[in-house]
This record gives structure tokens, C-alpha cells and sequence, in this order.
């Protein structure tokens, strides 16, 4: 018996020689796993059997030492973390006998260390420059009803300090667990909060809140706004890595981004 190809039975006969090729021939796709692939990690699989989507760059067990700051979100981050039995350190837990509200009231347990929120980068920066280098920290003092408000973090005492000196002194205790949290710890969790911020002139240094919001007078002449930007930002996160690694070289910074909506924004 004789058969007789026609140019497109050619072609497709050695289409199908290729094709087998092809099956035969090592590549590296060949031998991944499933969840490499559209298909079989999500296409044919049921929406609940769905795994392996995130794999975390960081092992945290349950006894790595965990310290956080950061935005109002960080604090439920501390809470979470308390919660499911992860070891959360607290570097200024506050002197004894306070009650829950107390504790609340005046900042203690709500980070690992009484700062107030930090919003940005750069504030972070500036706090660990403080508490890590012999940079100090700006003599400002804010002033509301014959009281003594720290400009760096005014609203963790209610009602103020009775005096600069004995605010200076409680800033001293937050610089030293700063300190202690920064070289104890082996992850250090900070929440991006805002890219806004208000800012001294002349000096550069950025406040915790507008001035003349909690304490403080606004001076349109000496205050600044500012809305940092992506460079900024980097540059913010670069000095804050270098600043823990010379502290702590094993240590690892670990970064959520606030799901909080804006309250207020003077970016317009």
C-alpha cells in the first residue's frame, strides 16, 4: 500500500514529530512545582484550597523577640501578636500599680516603648538618632495652660508635665528603652503611617502632630508643611536600616503599611 502526502499533510506530520519533540526535550519548566503555575495553583483548584500565595521572607516563631512602633495601627499589630502567645517585648511597661486605663491613658504598652505614634520615616530616624548616637535631642518645649508637652510625642502624658525638667527626664527613660528594644530584639515591626508631616524651619526636625493642635502655638513663619516624597522616603528608610544594623547586625526590619484612612490632610 502506498501513501501519497500532499504539502500541508508534510507539514503537519513534521509538526507532529516536533511536538513530540518538544514533550521529550529538558527545559526548566519541566520539573517546578504546582504552585508555579496559573493552572494548578489556582485555575483548578477550589477558591478554599488555595495555599502557598505568600511565603514570608522572615521566620518568626514564636520565640523571636518582637518589638514594634509605629503608626495607631501598630499598637492592634502588638495586640495581635500578644493574643496568638508571639513574644512581644515591652521596654517601658511603666512603674506598678497602674490600672489598665491608666496604662492606656498614658502610652505604656501600646508600643515597645513610649514614644506616641510615629508616623513617618523620618520621625523614626530622628528617634533612633537620639536614642543610639549622641545626637540630642532639640531643647523645644511646648506649652498649653501652664503645662509642659513634649514636641516629639505630646500626647503620651494627659495634661503635661509638670516641668521641662521633669518631661526631659521621661524622655530620657523612652531614649534608654529604645536603647534596650533596638539591641534585644531580633525583628523590629515599624507601620508606615503618613508621608505628611509638620516640621521646624531652620532646624528640620519634624513634630509628632502640628503645633497648636494638642499644645504648642503655630507659627506660620517658623512651621513647615511637608508632604515627603518618594526619594525622601528612601532615603528616610536607608539611614533607619544602617542606624539598626550598627546597633544590632542581626536584627530585621520588618514593614506593614497602615490600612487606616485619613483623618485630616493638609496636602489638599
Amino acid at each position: 500500500m502506498c501513501f501519497r502526502l500532499t504539502l500541508s499533510g508534510q507539514d503537519r506530520a513534521i509538526g507532529l514529530v516536533e511536538k513530540g519533540r518538544q514533550r521529550t526535550m529538558p527545559h526548566p519548566y519541566q520539573n517546578l512545582p504546582e504552585d508555579r503555575f496559573w493552572r494548578s495553583a489556582v485555575a483548578d483548584r477550589d477558591a478554599l484550597d488555595i495555599t502557598g500565595l505568600w511565603k514570608p521572607k522572615l521566620r518568626i516563631s514564636h520565640r523571636t523577640r518582637i518589638v514594634t512602633a509605629g503608626s495607631c495601627f501598630a499598637q492592634h499589630f502588638a495586640k495581635a501578636l500578644v493574643a496568638r502567645r508571639y513574644r512581644w517585648q515591652d521596654h517601658e511597661p511603666g512603674p506598678p500599680g497602674l490600672t489598665p486605663a491608666q496604662r492606656l491613658d498614658y502610652h505604656y504598652g501600646t508600643f515597645s516603648f513610649r514614644t506616641g505614634n510615629i508616623y513617618t520615616p523620618r520621625m523614626l530616624r530622628q528617634w533612633l538618632t537620639w536614642a543610639l548616637t549622641d545626637t540630642p535631642v532639640p531643647a523645644e518645649v511646648w506649652g498649653r495652660e501652664g503645662r509642659v508637652y513634649d514636641p516629639f510625642r505630646p500626647g503620651v502624658e494627659p495634661g503635661g508635665f509638670h516641668s521641662a525638667t521633669e518631661m526631659a527626664a521621661s524622655r530620657q527613660d523612652t531614649l534608654a528603652a529604645i536603647r534596650s528594644a533596638v539591641t534585644g530584639a531580633q525583628v523590629f515591626v515599624f507601620t508606615l503611617g503618613l508621608t505628611e508631616a509638620w516640621a521646624d524651619r531652620t532646624t528640620g526636625v519634624e513634630y509628632a502632630v502640628c503645633p497648636g493642635t494638642i499644645a504648642g502655638t503655630f507659627d506660620p513663619k517658623r512651621h513647615l508643611f511637608v508632604n515627603h516624597g518618594f526619594a525622601a522616603l528612601l532615603a528616610d528608610l536607608q539611614a533607619v536600616l544602617q542606624l539598626l544594623q550598627a546597633a544590632n547586625p542581626r536584627m530585621r526590619l520588618l514593614l506593614t503599611v497602615s490600612p487606616v484612612p485619613l483623618t485630616a490632610t493638609a496636602s489638599g
